[in-house]
């Protein structure tokens, strides 16, 4: 992964998620993970919920 720290700011602003959270989402005890098509490409959608936060990532390809 590239890290965009302007990217970064605009998606916390935004979405209300950082980045740095990223790793939180994808290795929650509770995940849920919605496929997903878009631009002709598939991700998946990782939802989760976290004890202190609640947010979502996509990804491509499989959970870790």
């Amino acid at each position: 992964m590239i890290w965009d720290e302007i990217l970064r700011r605009a998606h916390l602003v935004t979405h209300g998620v950082n980045f740095r959270d990223v790793g939180k989402v994808l290795e929650s005890q509770f995940p849920s993970d919605v496929p997903v098509i878009r631009n002709g490409q598939e991700w998946i959608f990782a939802i989760a919920y976290i004890l202190e936060t609640f947010g979502g990532a996509h990804h491509h390809g499989q959970r870790r």
